[in-house]
């Protein structure tokens, strides 16, 4: 089922996981098994990356077929341009037509590791809106020819396509408004919803939100949640440099927490963190929330057991 409809047919707020490939060489069954823990808790949908911060990882669509086939719960593909061609694009969403896949979240993708800036394939995508129009248009059965400035007509796929929204800016983006209008090229081209950044305070998303709607965005908006349980984990978000701010009261807790290497206090004031901000988040007309896993059942179960009972039965 495509996850545009999902929400359409929800009386309730529901919660969606996102998931990585492990690194090549390595075994699936964390993956699998954090996806098991959770399972029970009825997750709406389910994203698969294609790597993590820079460092593309194989498997995504057959990763993504297990999830379907095997677990039951619709799977998200992610499909970054970076380094692909537009034919290269064609073949993966083929290649997910045919496994039964529907979903995907168009991004351009980060630079290679190591490096700050983005080069687009020769023959590919400069911009993330230019990616949605390639798939809005094998939607609509209209396929790459022999000519790169034709089209030929072959049977449509049904897909539902998602994009990325930041609360805060995109980091490689001057300002917020401009970040803004290019959400809504995104959209304009066919996105049918958006899931966002991390954050950490609600305010940002609803004002994210509220401008959003000003310019004509008018997809469901989904917040992106990461759970949050040490000092290091916090510090891992800021070496990332994603322009995302960071509540005083928070690191400050956590570091005091990590001096006194009290772990328990200091998983337990995290969860507590973050499980308000998303009550916050749904009592506020939030659809649901997307939950970044890391692949770890352990950090985000206290999470969805704080929420499960009020928001999510």
């Amino acid at each position: 089922m495509k996850v545009n409809e999902i929400y359409k047919q929800l009386k309730k707020p529901s919660f969606s996981i996102e998931v990585s490939p492990p690194i090549n060489g390595h075994s699936l069954e964390p993956l699998l098994n954090t996806i098991k823990t959770l399972k029970r808790f009825n997750p709406a949908w389910c994203n698969v990356t294609c790597g993590a911060f820079g460092k593309p990882r194989g498997g995504t669509i057959p990763i993504s077929s297990i999830i379907k086939k095997d677990l039951g719960i619709e799977p998200v593909v992610h499909i970054i341009s970076m380094g692909r061609s537009r034919q290269d694009i064609e073949n993966l969403l083929v290649g997910m037509k045919y496994e039964g896949i529907e979903n995907i979240l168009a991004l351009r993708g980060d630079p290679p590791a190591g490096s700050t800036s983005f080069r687009p394939h020769p023959e590919g995508h400069q911009y993330a809106y230019e990616l949605v129009r390639q798939i809005n248009q094998i939607k609509h059965g209209k396929y790459l020819s022999i000519n790169p400035e034709e089209l030929r007509d072959g049977e449509p796929a049904d897909l539902c396509t998602s994009v990325a929204g930041y609360p805060e800016g995109h980091p490689g983006c001057q300002s917020i408004e401009t970040d803004l209008q290019r959400l809504k090229l995104k959209v304009d081209e066919g996105a049918d919803y958006i899931t966002t950044q991390l954050f950490f305070k609600a305010e940002y998303y609803f004002r994210f939100v509220a401008n959003a709607r000003r310019i004509g965005i008018n997809v469901p908006i989904i917040p992106g949640i990461m759970p949050i349980e040490s000092w290091d984990s916090l510090k891992f978000i800021i070496n990332q440099k994603l322009r995302i701010s960071i509540p005083d009261n928070l690191s400050a807790k956590l570091k005091y927490y990590h001096e006194k290497d009290d772990r328990v206090s200091s998983k337990k004031y995290g969860t507590e963190y973050i499980s308000t901000m998303c009550e916050e988040l749904l009592d506020g007309g939030a659809p649901g929330i997307h939950i970044y896993t890391m692949n770890s059942s352990a950090k985000c179960l206290d999470l969805i057991e704080s929420l499960y009972p009020r928001y999510f039965i």
